[in-house]
């Protein structure tokens, strides 16, 4: 058990990924690759309002935010690099897509600025490290 209560933080963004996963889940409707970034919403929303797991909740949110990087840059950038544009930014859309999506990648900056300058949060994590 937690020696300290759920943060105020954790209910919050554990909400906020429910939300998006339950329109992640809306878009899946149209395009079946969304079932998949509302699955990783859910898995993270999980990991956070549980405390559990700290190390894979920060790699999710890292995977996300590295592989929606390389997107943007990729294609604003790509053929200025001479490299294959299209493989990459697929490969990377895929990564994305995986882990969370565009609405993980808003959510994940927050939280990570939130775990790197605050305390509650990451000492909630903390407390199963």
């Amino acid at each position: 058990m937690h020696d300290i209560d759920r943060p105020p933080q954790a209910v919050l963004f554990s909400a906020l990924m429910v939300l998006a996963a339950l329109f992640m889940t809306y878009l899946g409707t149209m395009a079946w690759a969304f079932h998949v970034t509302a699955v990783s919403l859910i898995l993270a929303a999980a990991l956070l309002w549980t405390g559990r797991a700290p190390k894979l909740f920060k790699a999710i949110l890292l995977a996300n935010q590295v592989s929606g990087l390389i997107l943007v840059v990729d294609l604003a950038a790509g053929d200025a690099l001479h490299l294959p544009k299209l493989t990459i930014s697929g490969a990377a859309l895929i990564a994305n897509i995986l882990v969370g999506g565009p609405a993980m990648a808003i959510l994940s900056a927050v939280i990570l600025t939130t775990l790197h300058f605050g305390r509650d949060l990451k000492a909630w994590l903390g407390s199963r490290d």
